[in-house]
This record gives C-alpha cells, structure tokens and sequence, in this order.
C-alpha cells in the first residue's frame, strides 16, 4: 500500500509542476521532438547498413543481399555456434532445401539439394572456405571435403547459394555452394576461449583471437583460431577421435580503402572413427546379444589394430586405430582491388597438401555376414572336414565354448593422399547509365587436382561379444 501511494503522489506532483509552467513545457517538448527527429535522421543510414547483407558467394564482387538475383541462404556466427555442431551435417541440416545426415561419425557427411537426386556426400554441393574450394574435383578418390577442414570459432557466418549461377562459381556446383566465411581482424583485438567437457570421455577446446598487426593506426589485422578434441565416443570400442586443427589469415587493406591483400592458412592433424550401421537382430530389431550376456553396442574394436601380415612388399599393419585420419594443410592468397573508372580486379589462388587415410570396419566378411556358430562357419566356407577344428580367445587364451556364436569381419584400410591447386582472376567493370549500373565480369578458373586410392582388405575372426575380442 505504501509504494502504491508513494508513487501515486509522485505523480501528482509532477502532474503540477506541469500544470504551473505550460510554456517552458511546451518549449521543451518542442527542442527534444526536433533532437529526436534529428536523431532518427541520422541513425536511419546506420540502421540501415547494419540491417544490409553483404554477400560474396556466387558473385564476382560483393553485393547487397537486397539487391541479389541469388537464391541465398545465410547463418551467422550465432546460428552457427547454437548448434554446437561437431560435423558439417549438423550445421547444414538446418539450411532450406538441403537434407544432410552425419554418415558415420564426424566426417563424411552426406548432403542432399531436394529434387536432385545424388550419390550423397558433396557431389552436387562444394564446400568452399573463403569462396576457394576445399578440393576441386569431386570422386577421385570417394573422400568427401569435410575429411580435409573442420570448423571452429573462426568462421564469421555461412553461405549457400542454390541452383541459378552458382554453377559459375564453383566446379561441379550443380545445386549450390556452400560457402564458409572466415573472420578477420579489425582495429580492436577480440579472443575467445571455449572448452567443453562431457561424459563418456569427451573434451575439446577451441580458441580465437584477432586484432591488428603493428601500431595504433595499422592496416594489417590477424586472425587465429582452432581447436583440439579427444573422444572416446558413446559406443565403446577403445578407439577415440583425436586431433587438432589451427586457421588464420593475415589481412592488409590498402590506404586508398580501395581493396585488400590477404593470405589465409590451415593446418589439420586429426583422427576420426567412423561407424557403421548398428548390429540389430532380424525379428525384432532390438540390438543383439553376445555369448558373455551382455548387449552388443558395436562390432568395432581396438583388438584388431594390431593385426599385420606378410605381403610381397614387406609387412603390413592396418591403419584402423587411426579412422579416418588426415594430416597437411593449406596456404590460400586472395586480392581484391577497384580501380579507376569503373575497373576491378579480384583473385585468388591455393595449394593444398594432405596425407589422408579412410580406414573403418566393414560389416561382416563378404560370405555370411551374420554371427554364426563354428560349424556353420566351417561349412559354410566348403570347410565341414574340419569339424574338430577350435579356435582360441586371443585376450583368455581358453578355447571357444561350444554353441558360441563368432563373427568374421573385414577392415578396410584405403590410403588416399591429396594434393589440389586452384587459381581464379576476374576483372570487372561497372558501367554507368543513369539510375541502372551494369556489371560486367571476365574471368577464368584453372584447378589441377591428384589423389591417390589404394584400398587393403583384412578379415579376421572374433567371438560375438560387444567391442570383439579376436580368436585364433
């Protein structure tokens, strides 16, 4: 009662002091309308420019999102960073017309334009960084682009540009480009530290800063982000995801505001385990059980990174506790620069070298492909003379129980090192004709890009248990 009250004489007091002096009120009210018109005035320009879209995909210079004929999708830092995103499908599927699915892991996502039907990955779609192409031909050796970039804090927002002119812009960009914009610095340094910690044995770190390089009134700016990531993942198999990646770029912008130099680098050192569909019985589709008891969550195991044999060229050893590795970088160069009288020039050119390996487990040896007892094993391989034949758990050295159920199953180590190089220049000219300005762009694109494919195949034999234990 007692606020209520307070306030209310408040109220009339001033409801008096304004009945006692109209004039003064009047003259006020009168200055402030014509400094708040003036206010409005002048912030209209800055309200404008921060509502105004700059995009750089799909065109040969930056343009308005307004004033674009393109089809364009655009995420910011904050949309991208809400999704806490540890693969490019989870990013990607929250882009209109595109349907993405994680495919095994962190890696080789599988992407999707609606109405075009594709073999997945990015057949239709390149993933660029910086309007370059991670790798500039698709299916030399089936490994998809996100094997080669990861995402960090670094990425100032996202680009698609669907169907039209996109396929101007990018090789093999029949449905869009995928286009991630990285940060730059500014006169003012920012950095950001990001670290996460979750159960079944998770941790990554990220990091990014920025600012300018050399005094107060410097034209040079830097930017650095990466991260690093251990995994051990929510399926047990004794084979985590581990690695690192590091990005920057080093920006000079000429006195005459008239364009920039930039170089942009990345390095990546990083394993990822892929997996493959769950094991689920056939008649009720509940995940299976293995001869010690206890439910099979993956047929994926650390006992078979070891296994070695001999071959005509020496002695080989799968690669299978790396995953799907990838170890190199890349160094990216890009100029922009307007000229007199309607002229431009904008150019960029890259080199990538990556040693990069596509190792996981199939899912059963090519033959059965389902657990089986040991006699059905034998016979099924035109082996039934063998029917005394044993074999012995590898980790308890004791024989195989009878009625036990064993798998046999392949690894598959592919060897697929990469080295791409891309050049692009353009020249532009923007002509003048009263209230339309036209732009016309001549430019050519050169890509030479080589990737090895060299595939092994290893089977083994294992008891059905969950993360299987080999037998001998």
């Amino acid at each position: 009662m007692t606020s209520k009250l307070n306030r209310y004489l408040q109220s009339c007091a001033i409801l008096a002091f304004v009945a006692a002096s109209p004039t003064a009120t009047l003259a006020q009210q009168s200055d402030d309308a014509e400094r708040a018109a003036e206010d409005e005035a002048s912030n209209e320009p800055r309200r404008a420019a921060a509502l105004e879209e700059i995009v750089i995909t799909g065109t040969s210079r930056a343009r308005s999102g307004l004033n674009t004929p393109l089809s364009l999708t655009s995420l910011d830092e904050k949309g991208i960073r809400r999704y806490s995103a540890s693969s490019q499908a989870d990013i990607l599927r929250s882009i209109p017309t595109i349907k993405a699915e994680g495919g095994g892991g962190e890696v080789a996502a599988n992407v999707f334009i609606k109405g075009l039907p594709s073999g997945g990955q990015f057949q239709f779609t390149p993933l660029q960084y910086d309007g370059v192409p991670v790798f500039s031909s698709f299916g030399l050796n089936s490994s998809a682009f996100d094997v080669y970039y990861r995402n960090d804090l670094g990425i100032e927002r996202l680009e698609f540009v669907r169907g039209g002119v996109s396929n101007l812009f990018g090789a093999g960009s029949v449905a869009g480009l995928i286009n991630y914009i990285s940060k730059t610095g500014s006169e003012e340094s920012e950095s950001t530290v990001q670290l996460e910690w979750a159960d079944e044995g998770r941790f990554r770190g990220d990091f990014a800063t920025s600012g300018p390089l050399g005094g107060k009134d410097s034209n040079t700016f830097y930017a650095l982000s990466g991260f690093y990531r251990y995994d051990e993942g929510p399926l047990k198999s004794g084979l985590p995801s581990e690695g690192f990646q590091l990005r920057g770029n080093i920006k000079r912008e000429f006195e005459d505001n008239s364009g920039s130099f930039t170089i942009y680098g990345q390095w990546i050192d990083d394993s990822v385990q892929f997996f493959l569909p769950f094991p689920l019985t056939g008649d009720d589709r509940k995940r299976p059980t293995g001869n010690d008891g206890k439910i099979i969550n993956t047929v994926q195991t650390d006992a078979a990174a070891n296994l070695n044999f001999q071959t005509p060229d020496g002695v080989f050893e799968t690669s299978i506790r790396d995953g799907a590795s990838t170890e190199g970088g890349s160094v990216t160069v890009a100029f922009e620069r307007d000229l007199d009288n309607g002229w431009g020039i904008n150019a960029r050119t890259k080199y990538a070298r990556y040693s990069h390996e596509f190792n996981l487990f199939l899912d059963g040896d090519g033959i059965i492909n389902l657990p089986e007892t040991l006699s059905g094993f034998l016979d099924a391989r035109g082996l039934g003379s063998l029917a005394n034949a044993s074999f012995t758990n590898e980790k308890s050295g004791q024989a195989l129980a009878p009625g036990s159920l064993l798998f046999a199953n392949r690894i598959l180590d592919r060897n697929r090192p990469a080295e791409d190089f891309t050049a692009e220049l353009n020249i532009t000219k923007t002509l003048f004709t009263g209230a339309i300005d036209h732009s016309i762009t001549l430019g050519g694109f050169f890509a030479r890009a080589e990737a090895d494919d060299e595939n092994i195949t290893t089977t083994f034999l294992a008891e059905f248990n969950d993360r299987l234990i080999l037998l001998i």
